[in-house]
């Protein structure tokens, strides 16, 4: 459990400077550019996520889950040449189909851009799971913080030199990928490892077999992202998708914790898999998580209002409403996050895949059926029942394994508090949230006192033994 938090911790600070360059971009862009140039980039970068999770088959996702079945560096590396071996013929076979359909026209808005922000991310993703799979979690939380001052940088002077709009955004996005991919590569060097001795068909077999499933499961999640964005674009136009996203940004303060959790248990539940103990670690590690996200989603609403009244563009204060349900559908999205690292330590990835797959359909049905009298609330909405749903199913596929449960109580108390601070946030002004954001930091010192007081029993039993062991030597 100490392994976990200090990894976490590393992740954390790395992602507090990635989450505040993004934060400093979405500022920009709600002061300089429209709510549809912001809905266009949002829209086709989530657009060409979905195909670029299909044309690389997610490889670096069973890089990662065999390098850490294996405990010798060499063998670690043929997982890692073997991945890289697949994802060469993936991207030489995508490249082509991608030339192919701008030649037809069927893709026609910012073709060079997409390719550009394609084939970057594949490169990144490759370079980054292979370095998270070794285990240099600290060069991979630096490269993270090299990523986000290129996108800023690299957003700025696209925006105000070249005077760029939507496509300002997709490349910064794409430099952001490259260069933190060249930062991971430069340190960790797996290129000048990569043997294609190490390559046998067997492993190819077995990585495929794994990624696969993973692959149907990131392209529903990637539906689940990106559905919103499209029928709100058909519906009420690209304006109201650049509010969607704006108020989605704000999702972003969650996802330093989120991100760094998540990134910390993945390579944590791998590691304990043969563990007797995993069931136990599983159910505790659950209820802390739980309670830690959502007292975070409590704190950062008022916080929130803070924001909106002073940084964000006054073409975007819309979007302000949005907030309780965005934040709502993160815990669940967190929870299912939880779950399918969990399915993913077992290797039930294809029930991750169907679980994901009833969540899309959750979606559209209630996009589809709301969006008339919700408006833009539609999509908030669809997000909370769709995350809701594939938790349900998710603990659900687990039980027969892994004995999850949840400690019920604290929903009790937890679920007013919620409606009471939705209710502050949106009826009432800065100040008074300001104030609230006080009795709410009590209550959530209370609900997570227990785990502060066992973690610090720890640290302290931790620096008694060091403290002893310097005595005896002395």
């Amino acid at each position: 459990m100490m392994n976990l938090l200090k990894n976490v911790s590393i992740y954390f600070l790395g992602n507090v400077i990635n989450r505040m360059m993004g934060f400093i971009v979405a500022i920009i862009s709600t002061h300089f550019l429209n709510r549809g140039d912001v809905g266009i980039a949002d829209t086709l970068t989530y657009t060409v996520n979905i195909f670029v999770t299909i044309a690389s088959v997610q490889i670096w996702m069973a890089t990662i889950r065999f390098v850490c079945d294996n405990k010798l560096l060499e063998n670690k590396f043929k997982i890692i040449s073997t991945g890289y071996f697949i994802q060469f013929i993936a991207l030489a076979i995508f490249s082509i189909a991608f030339v192919c359909l701008t030649v037809f026209r069927i893709i026609k808005t910012a073709p060079l851009a997409l390719f550009i922000l394609s084939c970057s991310y594949i490169f990144n993703q490759n370079v980054q799971f292979a370095c998270r799979g070794l285990e240099r979690n600290k060069l991979y939380a630096i490269s993270g913080m090299v990523g986000s001052l290129a996108n800023l940088i690299c957003f700025i002077v696209l925006l105000f030199v070249f005077k760029l709009t939507y496509n300002a955004l997709i490349l910064a996005t794409a430099c952001s990928y490259i260069f933190q991919g060249i930062f991971i590569e430069f340190f960790l060097k797996s290129f000048k490892k990569i043997n294609l001795n190490y390559i046998d068909f067997k492993t190819v077999k077995k990585m495929l077999k794994y990624s696969v499933p993973t692959t149907f499961n990131s392209i529903s999640y990637w539906v689940n992202q990106s559905a919103s964005k499209i029928v709100l674009s058909c519906y009420l136009g690209v304006e109201s998708t650049g509010l969607f996203s704006t108020a989605n940004r704000m999702n972003s303060l969650i996802g330093i914790f989120l991100m760094s959790f998540n990134f910390a248990f993945q390579e944590f539940s791998f590691n304990i898999y043969y563990s007797k103990a995993k069931n136990k670690i599983y159910n505790q590690t659950l209820n802390y998580f739980i309670r830690f996200i959502s007292c975070g989603v409590l704190i950062l609403m008022p916080l929130t209002a803070f924001i909106f009244s002073f940084l964000i563009g006054a073409k975007y204060r819309a979007a302000q409403n949005l907030i309780p349900l965005l934040f709502l559908g993160c815990i669940f999205e967190a929870i299912q996050n939880f779950l399918g690292s969990v399915m993913q330590a077992e290797k039930k990835v294809n029930l991750m895949f169907i679980s994901q797959t009833l969540g899309s359909m959750v979606t559209l049905l209630t996009l589809f059926l709301t969006i008339k009298f919700l408006n833009i609330q539609a999509a908030g909405l669809s997000m909370v029942l769709c995350y809701f749903a594939v938790c349900l199913v998710r603990l659900k596929a687990l039980k027969p394994k892994v004995k999850l449960k949840f400690h019920s109580f604290y929903l009790l108390h937890y679920i007013p508090m919620f409606i009471i601070t939705s209710i502050v946030y949106l009826n009432f002004g800065v100040a008074i949230n300001l104030m609230f954001s006080f009795v709410l930091l009590f209550y959530c010192a209370f609900c997570v006192l227990d785990i502060i007081k066992k973690f610090l029993r720890k640290i302290l039993k931790k620096i008694n033994k060091k403290t002893s062991h310097r005595s005896k030597i002395l």
